[in-house]
């Protein structure tokens, strides 16, 4: 996960997607909410698919994650909404 960060606020989408895509397996494997919702939101950001961004958000509040929400709404608007 760390690496897919350090891709994607480096400007390297490519390898920020294809990483969560390997994330996102390995996050419904093993149950983790939290990777699934990050994974979800990146590859959304990464290829501009608003839907995967909602879904990540979605799961951040069905859980009441508010940490994970809030990161995941901060990375939204640094990437996609350039806040």
């Amino acid at each position: 996960m760390n690496l897919s960060t350090m891709y994607l606020y480096n400007g390297d989408k490519l390898m920020c997607k294809l990483l969560c895509y390997t994330l996102l397996e390995d996050a419904k494997t093993n149950k983790l909410y939290d990777m699934l919702a990050f994974s979800y939101t990146r590859i959304g950001i990464c290829t501009q698919d608003k839907q995967l961004i909602q879904k990540g958000i979605s799961l951040a509040e069905l859980v009441e994650d508010e940490n994970l929400l809030t990161e995941l709404k901060q990375e939204i608007d640094t990437f996609v909404n350039k806040k």
